[in-house]
Protein backbone atom coordinates (compact mmCIF):
# COMPACT_ATOMS: atom_id res chain seq x y z
CA UNK A 1 0.00 0.00 0.00
CA UNK A 2 1.38 3.44 -1.08
CA UNK A 3 -0.34 6.33 0.24
CA UNK A 4 -0.15 9.74 -2.06
CA UNK A 5 -1.65 13.11 -1.74
CA UNK A 6 -0.91 16.52 -2.54
CA UNK A 7 -1.81 19.64 -1.02
CA UNK A 8 -1.58 23.80 -1.91
CA UNK A 9 0.60 25.62 -0.26
CA UNK A 10 -1.90 26.00 2.92
CA UNK A 11 -2.03 22.66 3.40
CA UNK A 12 -5.64 22.02 1.65
CA UNK A 13 -5.95 19.04 -0.29
CA UNK A 14 -6.35 18.94 -4.28
CA UNK A 15 -5.64 15.24 -5.03
CA UNK A 16 -5.44 11.94 -2.61
CA UNK A 17 -5.28 8.14 -4.58
CA UNK A 18 -7.56 5.24 -4.15
CA UNK A 19 -5.03 3.51 -1.14
CA UNK A 20 -5.97 7.02 0.85
CA UNK A 21 -8.90 6.80 0.53
CA UNK A 22 -9.24 3.53 1.35
CA UNK A 23 -7.51 3.63 4.58
CA UNK A 24 -9.01 6.84 5.73
CA UNK A 25 -12.56 5.85 5.57
CA UNK A 26 -13.70 8.85 3.67
CA UNK A 27 -15.28 10.06 0.49
CA UNK A 28 -13.56 12.20 -1.89
CA UNK A 29 -15.76 14.67 -1.78
CA UNK A 30 -15.52 15.02 2.02
CA UNK A 31 -11.45 15.43 1.92
CA UNK A 32 -10.59 17.65 -1.58
CA UNK A 33 -10.81 21.18 -0.52
CA UNK A 34 -9.66 20.00 3.24
CA UNK A 35 -7.33 20.76 5.44
CA UNK A 36 -5.08 17.62 5.43
CA UNK A 37 -5.25 17.85 9.09
CA UNK A 38 -8.80 16.60 8.98
CA UNK A 39 -7.12 13.12 9.21
CA UNK A 40 -4.53 14.27 12.05
CA UNK A 41 -4.95 12.30 15.05
CA UNK A 42 -4.95 13.58 19.12
CA UNK A 43 -2.35 10.87 19.89
CA UNK A 44 0.29 12.85 17.52
CA UNK A 45 2.62 15.53 19.74
CA UNK A 46 2.19 18.81 18.20
CA UNK A 47 5.86 19.26 18.14
CA UNK A 48 5.54 16.51 14.99
CA UNK A 49 3.93 18.97 12.75
CA UNK A 50 5.53 21.82 13.96
CA UNK A 51 9.06 20.40 12.58
CA UNK A 52 7.31 18.99 9.79
CA UNK A 53 5.99 22.55 8.64
CA UNK A 54 9.01 24.35 9.42
CA UNK A 55 11.03 22.05 7.28
CA UNK A 56 8.64 22.30 4.91
CA UNK A 57 7.76 25.89 4.88
CA UNK A 58 11.40 25.95 4.12
CA UNK A 59 11.69 24.14 1.11
CA UNK A 60 13.11 20.97 2.84
CA UNK A 61 11.85 17.30 2.49
CA UNK A 62 10.80 16.29 6.39
CA UNK A 63 10.50 12.27 6.88
CA UNK A 64 8.95 10.57 9.88
CA UNK A 65 6.51 8.71 11.59
CA UNK A 66 2.46 9.70 12.26
CA UNK A 67 -0.49 8.17 13.26
CA UNK A 68 -3.47 9.30 11.41
CA UNK A 69 -7.09 9.34 12.60
CA UNK A 70 -9.97 7.04 10.58
CA UNK A 71 -13.27 8.79 9.78
CA UNK A 72 -14.62 6.16 12.11
CA UNK A 73 -12.65 6.73 14.91
CA UNK A 74 -9.53 4.23 14.52
CA UNK A 75 -6.46 4.90 13.52
CA UNK A 76 -3.41 3.56 11.11
CA UNK A 77 0.26 4.70 11.50
CA UNK A 78 2.54 5.18 8.24
CA UNK A 79 6.04 6.70 7.54
CA UNK A 80 5.38 9.57 5.88
CA UNK A 81 7.94 11.23 3.48
CA UNK A 82 6.53 15.17 2.17
CA UNK A 83 8.46 17.26 0.60
CA UNK A 84 7.41 20.74 -0.86
CA UNK A 85 6.15 21.01 -4.63
CA UNK A 86 8.71 24.43 -5.66
CA UNK A 87 8.24 27.05 -8.13
CA UNK A 88 11.24 28.66 -8.49
CA UNK A 89 12.22 29.74 -5.31
CA UNK A 90 8.76 30.05 -4.12
CA UNK A 91 7.23 26.72 -2.28
CA UNK A 92 3.57 25.74 -4.15
CA UNK A 93 2.19 23.15 -2.68
CA UNK A 94 2.95 20.08 -1.09
CA UNK A 95 2.90 16.26 -2.06
CA UNK A 96 3.04 13.10 0.66
CA UNK A 97 4.01 9.79 -0.08
CA UNK A 98 3.68 7.58 2.75
CA UNK A 99 4.41 3.19 3.79
CA UNK A 100 3.35 1.42 6.33
CA UNK A 101 5.93 0.97 8.78
CA UNK A 102 7.02 -1.61 10.77
CA UNK A 103 5.08 -3.15 13.99
CA UNK A 104 8.37 -2.91 16.19
CA UNK A 105 8.98 0.50 14.87
CA UNK A 106 5.05 1.58 15.61
CA UNK A 107 5.60 0.40 19.20
CA UNK A 108 8.60 1.95 19.97
CA UNK A 109 7.80 5.55 18.69
CA UNK A 110 4.16 5.60 19.99
CA UNK A 111 5.68 4.68 23.41
CA UNK A 112 8.20 8.35 22.80
CA UNK A 113 5.61 10.07 21.21
CA UNK A 114 3.55 9.39 23.91
CA UNK A 115 6.11 10.59 26.67
CA UNK A 116 6.74 13.68 24.71
CA UNK A 117 2.71 14.39 24.95
CA UNK A 118 3.00 14.16 28.40
CA UNK A 119 5.76 15.67 29.19
CA UNK A 120 7.48 12.30 30.85
CA UNK A 121 10.21 12.66 28.04
CA UNK A 122 11.60 16.65 28.64
CA UNK A 123 14.98 15.93 26.92
CA UNK A 124 13.50 14.33 23.90
CA UNK A 125 12.74 16.53 20.67
CA UNK A 126 11.76 16.05 17.09
CA UNK A 127 14.39 17.33 14.80
CA UNK A 128 13.89 16.58 10.91
CA UNK A 129 11.77 13.85 11.72
CA UNK A 130 13.98 12.03 13.92
CA UNK A 131 13.37 12.20 17.82
CA UNK A 132 16.64 13.11 19.40
CA UNK A 133 17.38 12.67 22.94
CA UNK A 134 19.46 16.30 24.49
CA UNK A 135 19.52 14.64 27.59
CA UNK A 136 23.67 14.74 29.00
CA UNK A 137 23.94 10.99 28.12
CA UNK A 138 22.21 11.19 25.21
CA UNK A 139 24.62 14.20 23.84
CA UNK A 140 27.04 11.89 24.93
CA UNK A 141 26.11 8.82 22.82
CA UNK A 142 25.50 10.83 19.98
CA UNK A 143 29.39 12.54 20.43
CA UNK A 144 30.80 9.13 20.82
CA UNK A 145 29.08 7.82 17.66
CA UNK A 146 30.94 11.07 15.78
CA UNK A 147 33.84 10.77 16.73
CA UNK A 148 34.68 6.39 16.26
CA UNK A 149 35.56 7.43 12.69
CA UNK A 150 37.42 10.51 13.27
CA UNK A 151 39.60 9.16 16.23
CA UNK A 152 40.67 5.87 13.73
CA UNK A 153 41.76 8.79 10.62
CA UNK A 154 43.32 10.53 13.85
CA UNK A 155 45.50 7.43 15.54
CA UNK A 156 46.31 6.54 12.09
CA UNK A 157 47.74 9.76 10.89
CA UNK A 158 49.61 9.89 14.39
CA UNK A 159 51.01 6.56 13.31
CA UNK A 160 52.32 7.71 9.88
CA UNK A 161 53.51 11.04 11.63
CA UNK A 162 55.31 9.39 14.46
CA UNK A 163 57.37 6.95 11.90
CA UNK A 164 58.15 9.68 10.16
CA UNK A 165 59.75 11.15 13.33
CA UNK A 166 61.54 7.88 14.28
CA UNK A 167 62.78 7.24 11.05
CA UNK A 168 64.80 10.59 10.85
CA UNK A 169 66.08 9.32 13.35
CA UNK A 170 68.00 6.60 11.54
CA UNK A 171 69.75 9.65 9.28
CA UNK A 172 70.05 11.71 11.86
CA UNK A 173 72.47 9.34 14.17
CA UNK A 174 74.78 9.58 10.88
CA UNK A 175 75.54 13.28 11.24
CA UNK A 176 78.04 14.90 13.20
CA UNK A 177 78.52 15.15 16.94
CA UNK A 178 77.42 18.38 17.16
CA UNK A 179 73.87 17.93 15.65
CA UNK A 180 72.98 15.42 18.16
CA UNK A 181 71.43 17.91 20.75
CA UNK A 182 69.49 18.90 17.63
CA UNK A 183 67.93 15.51 16.43
CA UNK A 184 66.95 14.98 20.04
CA UNK A 185 65.23 18.23 20.74
CA UNK A 186 63.81 18.00 17.16
CA UNK A 187 62.77 14.67 17.13
CA UNK A 188 62.82 12.77 20.19
CA UNK A 189 60.62 15.84 21.81
CA UNK A 190 58.44 15.72 19.04
CA UNK A 191 57.54 11.64 18.98
CA UNK A 192 57.16 12.18 22.54
CA UNK A 193 54.38 15.03 22.07
CA UNK A 194 52.68 13.03 19.61
CA UNK A 195 52.29 9.84 21.79
CA UNK A 196 50.66 11.91 24.32
CA UNK A 197 48.50 13.07 21.97
CA UNK A 198 47.64 9.41 20.86
CA UNK A 199 47.36 8.52 24.59
CA UNK A 200 44.99 11.22 25.45
CA UNK A 201 42.74 10.14 22.62
CA UNK A 202 42.87 7.16 23.65
CA UNK A 203 41.70 7.94 27.31
CA UNK A 204 39.25 9.77 26.44
CA UNK A 205 37.71 7.66 23.91
CA UNK A 206 37.81 4.83 26.93
CA UNK A 207 35.91 7.18 29.06
CA UNK A 208 33.61 8.02 26.72
CA UNK A 209 32.47 4.38 26.01
CA UNK A 210 32.21 3.78 29.97
CA UNK A 211 29.66 6.50 29.89
CA UNK A 212 27.80 4.96 26.67
CA UNK A 213 27.34 1.74 28.59
CA UNK A 214 26.25 3.11 32.10
CA UNK A 215 29.51 2.31 33.81
CA UNK A 216 30.64 5.19 35.34
CA UNK A 217 29.68 8.94 36.79
CA UNK A 218 28.66 11.13 33.54
CA UNK A 219 29.81 13.81 35.23
CA UNK A 220 33.19 12.95 36.65
CA UNK A 221 34.32 11.20 32.95
CA UNK A 222 32.96 14.44 31.37
CA UNK A 223 34.98 16.39 33.28
CA UNK A 224 37.87 14.28 32.72
CA UNK A 225 36.97 14.37 29.10
CA UNK A 226 37.25 17.95 28.46
CA UNK A 227 40.53 18.16 30.55
CA UNK A 228 42.04 15.62 27.95
CA UNK A 229 40.92 17.80 25.14
CA UNK A 230 41.97 20.83 26.61
CA UNK A 231 45.64 19.48 26.96
CA UNK A 232 45.51 17.84 23.29
CA UNK A 233 45.14 21.49 22.33
CA UNK A 234 47.83 22.73 24.31
CA UNK A 235 50.20 19.80 23.20
CA UNK A 236 49.26 20.08 19.69
CA UNK A 237 50.29 23.72 19.56
CA UNK A 238 53.61 22.76 21.14
CA UNK A 239 54.40 20.17 18.53
CA UNK A 240 53.39 22.12 15.54
CA UNK A 241 56.08 25.14 17.12
CA UNK A 242 59.39 22.20 15.98
CA UNK A 243 60.82 22.32 12.28
CA UNK A 244 58.81 20.63 10.80
CA UNK A 245 59.61 18.55 7.24
CA UNK A 246 57.45 18.53 4.09
CA UNK A 247 55.88 14.95 4.81
CA UNK A 248 55.01 15.57 8.94
CA UNK A 249 53.43 19.39 7.53
CA UNK A 250 51.49 17.84 5.30
CA UNK A 251 49.83 15.03 7.94
CA UNK A 252 50.12 17.58 10.42
CA UNK A 253 48.30 19.75 8.46
CA UNK A 254 45.40 16.91 8.35
CA UNK A 255 45.50 15.98 11.50
CA UNK A 256 44.82 19.84 12.63
CA UNK A 257 41.19 19.31 11.02
CA UNK A 258 39.92 15.93 12.37
CA UNK A 259 41.03 17.21 15.42
CA UNK A 260 39.28 20.08 15.38
CA UNK A 261 36.35 18.13 14.21
CA UNK A 262 37.42 15.58 17.21
CA UNK A 263 37.46 18.90 19.49
CA UNK A 264 33.92 19.84 18.35
CA UNK A 265 32.17 16.91 18.46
Amino acid sequence: MMIVSRTDSKGRIEFINKDFLKISGFAKEELIGQPHNIIRHPDMPPEAFKDMWDDLKKGLPWSGYVKNRVKNGDHYWVYANAMPIMDGNQVNGFISIRSKPSRDSVKEVDRIYSGIREGKLKNCVINHGRVEDHSMKGNILRRFARISCKMTVMVTILCLMTSFVGGTGIYLTQQIKDSLQTVYEDRTVAAGQLSAISRMMYVSAFDLNLISVGQSDPKLLTDDIEKNLSEIDKVWAVYLANQLRPEEKKLADQFSVEKSAFLNG
